[in-house]
C-alpha cells in the first residue's frame, strides 16, 4: 500500500515521467517502487488516460472556446457550459497541460466560471517559462510549470485581465532569454 502510494505521487508529479525534472534517479526509484507491489499499470490508467464522460465533455466546450495569440492559448468555460457539461468543481482536469502542448504556445490558461460567480484560472507552460509569478501577482500560487489563482468578476472581466497580464509575461520572459 505505501509502494502504491508512493509511485502515485512520483507519477503524477512528474505528470507520468515526462517533465524535465525526471532523472534516472527517477525511473530507478519508480523501478524500486513497482519491485515493492505498486501497480503501474492501475496508476497510469487512472491518472492519466481514464476520465469522466463530463470531463471530455467539459474539454468539448474548452477547446471550441480555445483562442491563442502571441505564445498564449486559452479557454474560457462559462458556468452555464460547465454545467452543461455535467462537470462539478473548479479542475478542467488537464485541459490546461493539453494545451500548453502546442507548438505554437508556451503557456496555457483555463478559466473557469464557478457557481459563486468566481473565476478558477490554471496556468501551465513548457520549460524554460514561469507561471508562478502570473498567478501570485494575481493572488493564487504553483510553481514555474503550473500554477492557479481565482479571480473576482466577470468571465469577462477575468478574461481580459489574466491575457494582457499573460501576454506581458510572455514578452519579458522571451527578452530575458534572449
Amino acid at each position: 500500500d505505501i509502494a502504491q502510494c508512493l509511485l502515485t505521487g512520483l507519477i503524477t508529479d512528474t505528470l507520468n515521467f515526462s517533465t524535465s525534472n525526471v532523472s534516472s534517479t527517477t525511473l530507478k526509484a519508480a523501478a524500486s517502487l513497482v519491485d515493492a507491489g505498486a501497480n503501474l499499470f492501475e496508476i497510469s490508467s487512472k491518472g492519466y488516460k481514464l476520465q469522466q464522460l463530463s470531463t471530455l465533455m467539459l474539454w468539448q466546450v474548452g477547446l471550441k472556446n480555445m483562442k491563442i495569440e502571441e505564445g498564449l492559448i486559452w479557454t474560457t468555460i462559462s458556468n452555464v457550459e460547465r454545467e452543461v457539461a455535467g462537470h462539478t468543481g473548479s479542475s478542467s482536469f488537464g485541459l490546461g497541460n493539453f494545451m500548453a502542448d502546442v507548438y505554437q504556445a508556451v503557456m496555457s490558461a483555463v478559466l473557469v466560471e464557478l457557481d459563486d460567480g468566481d473565476i478558477s484560472v490554471g496556468f501551465r507552460c513548457r520549460p524554460p517559462y514561469d507561471v508562478a509569478e502570473i498567478a501570485m501577482s494575481l493572488g493564487g500560487g504553483g510553481h514555474r510549470l503550473a500554477a492557479g489563482c481565482t479571480v473576482d468578476g466577470s468571465l469577462d472581466e477575468a478574461e481580459r485581465l489574466v491575457i494582457s497580464k499573460s501576454k506581458v509575461s510572455i514578452r519579458k520572459q522571451r527578452s530575458q532569454l534572449q
